[in-house]
């Protein structure tokens, strides 16, 4: 019959897309590792490995570690106050991105950080009193749930990101059967400053570190004929469970922070900005401080992935911040596995990082801190001195 006829005819036609798909998928992965493989052997002499330190100042009286996971993730410790940012462990390769591939934490990489720089499986002493979440991407977020409900200490942690976050954690109850502490997750996008706003700075209970979220946005991925940003949109509220698909972990409200260590009197003693992703100006700019929160930035780490897609970064935000010491993170490509990465760089798909690197060496050079600036690859620690 001809309606039979009709849906084999449209069930062949898809099988012919599927295909024609994944053979372009793969091609167009072939190249994105050529080139990423080749770009990084462009800045093998640029890239910091191991243990990296960094002198601001001539004569030394405190320090502060930065220990970078990758993409936009840092174990950021002085002395027994730490934070994480954007913890992202599970590097899968593109077909992460097809709606069929389902992921799974890489729990045994997880586990051996926690062994490494905590010197325990779990932080049951609360070292770490805050993590951070620029916005809810999968590789961004995605490890977040176990680390959360496995790694931390739940009654001394606070979480800063958006509500698609807060959604997820809430979702992990379900799947770890473990409650969460509502209190200590918060969405903090509403009270999020503006460049030219007047923000409000979250303290941790014990008033030694404070951040002070700001509204950005997300570069696009990548430029056909017009911008193309994937995950767009909110996660959806109550899930039953945590999503399984990259394509699951929308983007929510992008954020960036700035970040303060205090002194024991509740001054400043060093200060950080971070962005998990390049964005137009004046979008993640800090407001304009006064008072006794006038302080410079010691140190600002900046997204490289994307950069070319919007305007004037990373000149804009350098010339506004004017860091003491820039720390250039997601740069490098995640899609492969860590192993392979620190034996061979690649960079992150549809980003000319060599090119960046010039602008942005330039643009250091016109703040006179040219030399001032670090290129880290994935599990490296940066030891600041001050």
């Amino acid at each position: 019959p001809e309606s039979t006829n009709r849906a084999v005819f449209t069930f062949q036609l898809l099988i012919r897309i599927m295909k024609n798909y994944l053979l372009a998928l793969c091609f167009s992965s072939a190249f994105v590792n050529c080139t990423g493989y080749y770009k990084g052997k462009q800045l093998a002499h640029l890239i910091a490995k191991d243990t990296v330190r960094v002198n601001l100042t001539a004569d030394v009286h405190d320090s502060l570690s930065l220990y970078y996971t990758g993409c936009s993730g840092f174990l950021i410790r002085k002395g027994n106050e730490a934070l994480l940012t954007d913890p992202f462990f599970t590097h899968v390769g593109p077909l992460s991105l097809l709606n069929f591939f389902r992921m799974q934490s890489d729990t045994a990489r997880i586990n051996a950080f926690f062994d490494r720089d905590l010197g325990q499986q779990k932080d049951t002493a609360g070292i770490i009193k805050a993590m951070l979440v620029t916005h809810s991407h999968y590789d961004h977020a995605f490890d977040i749930p176990y680390i959360y409900q496995k790694k931390l200490n739940k009654d001394s942690v606070w979480v800063y990101g958006n509500a698609s976050l807060q959604r997820l954690l809430r979702a992990s109850e379900n799947n770890y059967h473990s409650p969460i502490r509502e209190d200590h997750i918060l969405p903090v996008e509403n009270q999020a400053v503006q460049a030219n706003g007047v923000g409000q700075w979250l303290y941790v209970p014990n008033r030694r570190i404070r951040v002070l979220p700001i509204i950005t946005e997300h570069a696009p991925h990548f430029y056909f004929i017009l911008p193309w940003r994937f995950f767009t949109g909110q996660i959806k509220p109550r899930l039953p469970k945590l999503p399984k698909k990259a394509r699951s972990y929308k983007e929510g409200q992008s954020l960036a922070y700035l970040i303060d260590f205090l002194n024991a009197d509740e001054t400043i003693n060093f200060r950080i900005y971070i962005q998990g992703s390049a964005s137009n100006a004046p979008y993640g700019f800090p407001p304009l401080l006064r008072g006794k929160d006038v302080h410079e930035v010691d140190v600002a780490i900046l997204c490289v992935a994307s950069f070319n897609y919007v305007k004037r970064h990373p000149k804009a935000i350098i010339a506004h911040l004017k860091p003491r010491h820039v720390i250039l993170a997601h740069w490098e490509n995640f899609f492969q596995p860590m192993d392979k990465l620190a034996q061979h760089p690649m960079t992150v798909p549809f980003t000319d990082v060599p090119k960046f690197m010039r602008r942005f060496r330039y643009s250091m050079k016109s703040i006179q801190r040219d030399t001032a600036w670090t290129l880290p690859s994935p599990n490296t620690r940066i030891q600041i001195q001050y």
